[in-house]
């Protein structure tokens, strides 16, 4: 057993012993390879784990093995040997053996009996497996420390030896997650993701450990005695002290956890969670019309005659009640209190009301989940993950695009697609961790990350959830940043909110590729075919072996065809088929994707379950908004409006030193204003076109900065180069035709003037262009769908004389209470950038989306805006091409910095070869030529032209020279070099 005491100790020296005198390694779960203490503070509690341990394997056996020959392995530092020796503590009767030979032998001797060796591979558990490659792992680092000269060689030998064992490993526990979701308990949950874990993570956790092994350096006496006892030591380091809590210091993980579950659990919380679902359920009861309760009693009498007895008499309890309070639940008989505690009133309401929102995963509904909140205090929790598979809420799934930034600015975080069924944040994490995907009923890609929305069938009581430092913030941090500790404040909760709502406004309906190929593999995996001859696949030969009894049949004007779609190849045998691999025929896909781009042509509509989740997440953003940030929003939509009335568009900041980090936020501020406020934004979008264009082109901007920095790597100089070669192709700018410098004795003309006779003419890549027009088109579309809409929104809110407050209490109400709304809201018309700009022909439009994106790259990379405006064109009133002339403005100010450049490799040459240049010149120069060169005060020269002038006169020792020289000099160079009708002419000065 070894003992380290302090940093100065010598754990190498330590593990040297330790593998010379050790003959029976004890277990290191049992005894720790090395105790560390750092100081004496820590000594006494090192020790006292020492006794703890050692009292528990001094409990055990020891036991002999030999075999006939040098094939048994105790650790891969020594070799193989024919004899070893084995502690067992007193429960264990097994214990894994490694082998190394080209055949098992046929006994082995135990404790001097001979044991015959049977071949049962399916006996190898993967936890007996599991822990033989952790006592190999275990070893071999004590050999390792030991081995201070060449440790490093061993670490990386080993590692590789190790690896095949993990790989063993790994394909052993291949199929084992088994995970059930539906209708399952939180507890349930939480029980299965452990068992799934327990398999599984196995082999990870054996990896991270390989990884160190084989990146394993001479460290110091603390850092090797963490090597050695560190199962993980990886992420061991990284998970000790994470997130900081504030300005003083960090947060432990597990201290943060133990608060989270003590706040979970606390009776003032539990209390108050308990009143807001009673209140949530009772006044969505009183909301009831007289018709729909009278529809609700004769749902509840088809199933129980009881409960509608007691609906009937808390109907009229409820009628004279203004609010419900804790006491009014209290006031109610025990059958009344049961219909409503037990969650069947709030299943019958969340059927009739509010369309049975469930979770297609969990199959739970709103209330079942909220419940499971009133229970974390029966179950304990290892990890916060835990904590979020027990606890969890509905919303909707979605795909993320993040990027590196995503953790500093979240509006980064890209919404590239949404799922319209709704899963639980509980369920979803717990698939997550163990690994087990889930799909849709949409199909696509397995569903990652959820945007949980406040119900309005229990808006009190989601909100308290959605509110929650569970899910409000860890999730939200997890979803962003795929890291729980990365929270950065309520900002992070509305990005994911107005993000979403505006790829749902605004982003085409569309599957992506990704999603093409991963429906095929989702239905026909494992089932379909491929072309022997030339790969095209899936081919679906479904129950179907004799493939020439149909081919050729015809079903009315339809031939059956079991033949390659692609090649034609056929073989009537489907043994002669070969078994689909998952790799779709890009044909094929170019196919789907054009047959969705036709459809995405004709909608020009928002369905009317998108409009259910555009309502939802304005819904879910109010209830969640303090006072102040409703402010905020809406004086980003007063900016917006004043700039439409005043006609100062074109003026409008909507940049992020503005306090607008995403534009996404530009939409949820536009659906933020309400009562009078609302009626005169209405009229002010209907006004001007040049509010939109101001957002298009800020969102350009915005864009283009992100996508040159990612290809620079966030490098802005190599940034700013990348934009300008992009932008000398694109107009066709040479560098023969931008402006020249002077020679090196003369001065350059002022920059004005070198910009006015600057070439300014454009040849376009029409390739480059289209693909530019296509990048600013999208951005372009996107912006007049979401503009239209708001404004159809507005208006329909305007002429209903509505207000936030109204439309709040009608989702709460039921779907039938705002049926009326949503049926308005999908006949908005979503307008194109042609009809939004009131563009002729599609040759205006292409002209503005190239004039907006070459614009955007000058002001989002250069940070360089050019001075020409896309205004006049869209006004009509001048009849000037104002988008050719940004395209020339562009063209000359690429040419410009052309010239820049030259006029800096002007003045390096002009520093190395001036002064001598002017010397000569001067040296040579009459006295009016010579003073003609001095100008009027020496001083105002630059250095090389300064000396250069001063050498000349003293070298040629003319008096005049000197002397005009010393005129126009200060009075301290002056006094310094004059002394009378002397001159000095010191050369050294």
């Amino acid at each position: 057993v070894v003992v380290g005491y302090s940093r100065h100790s010598n754990t190498s020296m330590g593990m040297l012993l330790k593998k010379s005198v050790e003959t029976i390694p004890l277990s290191a779960e049992d005894v720790k390879t090395i105790y560390f203490a750092r100081n004496s503070t820590t000594l006494r509690s090192t020790l006292e784990e020492l006794e703890v341990g050692l009292n528990i394997a001094l409990k055990g056996s020891v036991h002999e093995i030999k075999a006939e020959n040098d094939i048994l392995i105790s650790n891969f530092g020594t070799g193989k040997t024919a004899s070893l020796q084995i502690h067992l503590a007193t429960e264990e009767c097994t214990y894994p053996l490694l082998c190394c030979a080209d055949e098992l032998p046929e006994t082995l001797t135990v404790d001097e009996d001979e044991i015959k060796v049977v071949l049962a591979e399916e006996d190898l558990s993967e936890m007996l497996l599991s822990d033989l490659i952790q006592n190999l792992i275990d070893k071999t680092k004590v050999q390792i420390v030991a081995s201070s000269n060449n440790g490093s060689i061993i670490a990386k030998t080993c590692a590789k030896k190790l690896e095949v064992l993990v790989e063993v490993l790994e394909s052993k526990s291949a199929g084992k997650k088994d995970l059930k979701l539906q209708s399952v308990s939180a507890k349930d949950r939480v029980r299965q993701y452990r068992n799934i874990r327990s398999v599984c993570q196995q082999a990870k956790e054996l990896k991270n450990q390989i990884i160190d092994i084989a990146n394993f350096s001479s460290q110091d006496s603390e850092k090797a005695a963490n090597f050695l006892n560190g199962r993980s030591m990886k992420y061991a380091n990284k998970a000790l002290r994470r997130a900081t809590k504030n300005s003083d210091g960090v947060l432990d993980p597990v201290a943060e956890r133990r608060s989270m579950v003590k706040d979970l659990t606390s009776t003032e919380f539990q209390e108050k969670l308990r009143l807001a679902m009673y209140q949530d359920v009772l006044n969505n009861l009183m909301y009831l019309s007289d018709s729909h309760f009278d529809e609700l009693k004769n749902e509840v009498s088809g199933r129980c005659r009881a409960d509608m007895a007691n609906l009937k008499s808390l109907r009229s309890k409820l009628k004279n009640e203004e609010e419900i309070s804790f006491d009014f639940f209290k006031s109610l008989n025990t059958s009344q209190t049961n219909l409503v505690s037990s969650g069947r009133l709030a299943e019958y309401l969340n059927e009739f009301l509010h369309g049975n929102r469930r979770s297609y995963v969990s199959l739970s509904s709103p209330w079942q989940h909220i419940e499971e909140w009133t229970q974390f205090n029966y179950q304990t929790f290892e990890s916060s993950w835990e904590l979020l598979m027990y606890g969890g809420f509905l919303g909707y799934p979605l795909l993320l695009e993040r990027s590196a930034a995503s953790q500093m600015n979240p509006y980064l975080t890209e919404v590239k697609g949404l799922h319209l069924s709704l899963v639980d944040t509980a369920s979803i994490c717990c698939a997550n961790q163990a690994e087990y995907p889930v799909y849709g009923p949409e199909g696509g890609e397995p569903i990652k990350d959820v945007l949980p929305l406040i119900d309005p069938s229990m808006p009190r009581s989601s909100r308290m959830i959605c509110g929650s430092k569970l899910l409000g913030q860890k999730y939200t941090s997890a979803v962003i940043a795929r890291d729980l500790h990365m929270y950065t404040g309520f900002n992070m909760q509305i990005a994911l909110y107005s993000n979403t709502l505006l790829h749902v406004i605004a982003a085409p309906e569309r599957e992506g590729r990704e999603d093409i190929i991963a429906n095929l593999q989702r239905t026909f995996m494992d089932r379909a075919f491929m072309c022997a001859q030339c790969g095209f696949g899936p081919v679906d030969h479904y129950a179907c072996s004799d493939l020439q009894a149909h081919n050729g049949e015809r079903h009315g004007h339809a031939r059956v065809s079991n033949a390659c779609p692609n090649c034609g190849w056929f073989s009537s045998s489907i043994s002669n088929w070969k078994k689909w691999d998952g790799n779709v025929c890009e044909k094929f896909i170019a196919a789907e994707l054009e047959s969705l781009s036709k459809y995405e042509r004709n909608r020009m509509h928002i369905p009317q379950a998108k409009i259910e989740v555009i309502l939802r997440i304005l819904y879910s953003f109010r209830k969640m908004s303090s006072a102040s940030v409703i402010e905020e929003y809406a004086d980003i939509a007063a900016r917006i409006m004043k700039g439409a009335i005043d006609g100062t568009a074109e003026d409008l900041d909507l940049s992020a030193k503005s306090g607008i980090e995403g534009m996404s936020q530009v939409l949820l501020a536009m659906f933020c204003t309400d009562g009078d406020i609302c009626n005169s934004f209405v009229d002010a979008l209907k006004q001007s076109e040049g509010c939109v264009l101001s957002i298009i082109q800020e969102a350009c901007l915005r864009e283009a900065r992100q996508i040159f920095r990612m290809k620079s790597g966030g490098d802005k100089m190599k940034a700013k180069k990348m934009a300008f070669q992009f932008l000398t192709k694109l107009l066709g700018v040479t560098d023969e035709s931008a402006p020249y410098t002077s020679s090196l004795m003369e001065s350059e003309r002022p920059v004005d003037n070198v910009r006015m006779d600057c070439d300014d003419s454009i040849h376009l890549d029409s390739q480059m262009a289209h693909d530019q027009m296509n990048w600013v088109r999208k951005i372009a579309k996107q912006w007049c769908h979401a503009w239209s809409f708001v404004r159809g929104f507005h208006d329909i809110v305007q002429k209903g004389n509505m207000s936030w407050e109204k439309i709040e209490h009608n989702m709460e109400s039921g779907l039938q209470s705002y049926s009326d709304m949503v049926e308005k809201l999908q006949n908005i018309k979503l307008e194109t950038p042609k009809e939004c700009f009131g563009l002729s022909d599609s040759a205006e439009a292409q002209s503005l989306f190239l004039n907006i994106g070459v614009a955007a790259i000058f002001a989002g990379v250069f940070g360089e805006p050019l001075q020409s405006s896309a205004f006049p064109l869209l006004q009509g009133n001048d009849g000037c091409d104002s988008d050719v002339d940004i395209l020339h403005e562009a063209a000359r100010e690429i040419r410009m910095k052309i010239y820049f450049g030259r006029v800096q490799d002007k003045l390096a040459e002009w520093k190395t070869v001036g002064e001598d240049r002017i010397f000569f010149e001067a040296r040579a120069a009459d006295i009016n030529a010579f003073q003609g060169m001095l100008g009027g005060h020496v001083h105002g020269l630059d250095k090389p032209t300064f000396w250069g002038l001063w050498k000349a006169a003293k070298n040629t020792k003319n008096e005049e020279k000197v002397l005009s020289f010393l005129s126009t000099a200060n009075e301290a160079f002056f006094l310094k070099h004059y002394n009378g009708k002397d001159v000095s002419v010191n050369s050294d000065d």
